[in-house]
């Protein structure tokens, strides 16, 4: 591939351009290793769980068993798990704020706190604990 091209015929022109060895394949193997490495570490990654809806990926159709075993597979049910046993995520009022007030768009409170709780009252949650942020 392109990504090794680059790194092979360098090593190629050091070993035709030297009275040295050609390099081992090991010592290839090597050299590609750490020029990977170091392209992946200068990269940032995103990771998306996607679900396919259904086998024939058709519009509209959902096979709520196939959904449910992607779920189990990617960890998402796990982490639901996980959280619901007292390990939640923590934002600040004002992100949480942000994220979900379209769940109810007036509000009566003025300080941030307020709102939040008033939109956990709109979403039907219980069991809550609000912080200081």
């Amino acid at each position: 591939h392109d990504l090794f091209a680059e790194d092979f015929a360098e090593m190629e022109a050091k070993a035709k351009g030297s009275r040295s060895k050609k390099p081992s394949v090991g010592t290839a193997f090597k050299n590609q290793l750490n020029a990977l490495t170091t392209r992946l570490s200068e990269t940032e990654s995103l990771y998306v769980r996607t679900i396919k809806p259904n086998p024939v990926k058709a519009t509209n159709i959902f096979d709520t068993e196939m959904n449910l075993k992607q779920l189990e597979c990617s960890g998402v049910l796990e982490a639901m798990r996980i959280r619901r046993a007292g390990f939640p995520v923590r934002r600040p009022f004002a992100e949480f704020y942000e994220r979900y007030r379209v769940l109810k768009p007036t509000q009566k409170a003025t300080d941030m706190q307020g709102r939040c709780g008033e939109l956990i009252q709109a979403g039907g949650i219980e069991e809550t604990v609000a912080g200081k942020k």
